[in-house]
């Protein structure tokens, strides 16, 4: 069954379960960010176990829970995103940057 460790590509689409996926653990763009380029922010009580939340207070959409998860290495939200939890985030520029250079990268 497909899975994450061999998948080939983010842009990529693979089936997984019956969805289409994307190979999300191939994003790797140290270049692009820095240590000045991370904000903070902490999981407010409501928040709890909703990355979806905290993406739409962040970043006006619900659609970036998941690169908050991949940013701060989180992968179960029940249990990492607790109230108080300090998170890293980048503004949304940078992650459009970010993917316009992997997009470039990719096609190179």
């Amino acid at each position: 069954m497909p899975g994450i460790y061999n998948r080939e590509s983010l842009f990529q689409k693979n089936i997984v379960d019956g969805r289409a996926e994307f190979d999300m653990g191939s994003i790797d763009f140290p270049e692009l960010l820095n240590d000045r380029d991370y904000l903070w922010t902490t999981v407010k009580t409501y928040e709890q176990a909703r990355p979806d939340l905290i993406s739409q207070r962040l970043y006006g959409t619900a659609d970036l829970w998941w690169f908050i998860m991949w940013l701060n290495g989180l992968s179960d939200p029940w249990h990492h995103l607790m109230p108080h939890v300090a998170l890293k985030y980048i503004a949304i520029e940078k992650i459009d940057n970010a993917f316009k250079y992997l997009r470039i990268r990719k096609r190179g």
